[in-house]
């Protein structure tokens, strides 16, 4: 199926993404589950799904670790719509890792105050051990998931707009060359 088209949809709609649904995020790799992912000191014990790169799979846990207590995961759909974003940006040669994604970004995050920039760190390098592009992936997974409608972070849109404004003219131009091929008969 074309990108664009499964962009549309979801996981099973892009070839070869498997879904694996763990009791916890953290049951993937036991012997990582405890280490520091992200700047908070956050494991992934308090990830709500993961999306592997290596093996194309997509994981969305039952349960996830708030404080000390475990509870449901409660935003599964999102928490989906968010990994498939991580999918769809491999499957497309990693449009968070172009230079114009990276250009907007950049305007993006320096246009923050500095309270903004603390409550969206999740998706700014200091929410991400200082990695810039784990940040501009977990951006680019949130954007598409609100661009999906999850709207599960309303601060994306208003935070990111340069950022937002790249993908969906990746994704326009994506559909409208599925509809170029489908018009040819391919």
């Amino acid at each position: 199926m074309p990108y664009a088209a499964a962009a549309s949809y979801g996981p099973n709609d892009i070839e070869g993404i498997k879904i694996a649904a763990p009791h916890k995020v953290a049951d993937i790799d036991p012997k990582r589950a405890k280490e520091p992912s992200y700047a908070d000191g956050g494991t992934q014990e308090n990830c709500h799904g993961y999306f592997s790169q290596k093996t194309d799979t997509l994981y969305v846990g039952e349960i996830t670790k708030v404080g000390n207590k475990w509870y449901p995961v409660r935003d599964v759909d999102a928490t989906v719509v968010h990994e498939v974003g991580h999918a769809l940006d491999k499957r497309l040669g990693y449009i968070s890792d172009s230079k114009e994604f990276a250009a907007a970004y950049q305007q993006d995050i320096r246009a923050m105050s500095a309270s903004d920039r603390k409550s969206l760190d999740y998706y700014l390098p200091e929410g991400q051990a200082n990695n810039i592009y784990i940040a501009r992936k977990e951006a680019f997974a949130e954007i598409y998931a609100n661009l999906r409608g999850t709207d599960i972070d309303e601060r994306i849109d208003s935070h990111f707009p340069h950022s937002t404004a790249v993908i969906k003219e990746r994704l326009s131009s994506l559909a409208k060359s599925d509809k170029d091929h489908v018009a040819e008969g391919e």
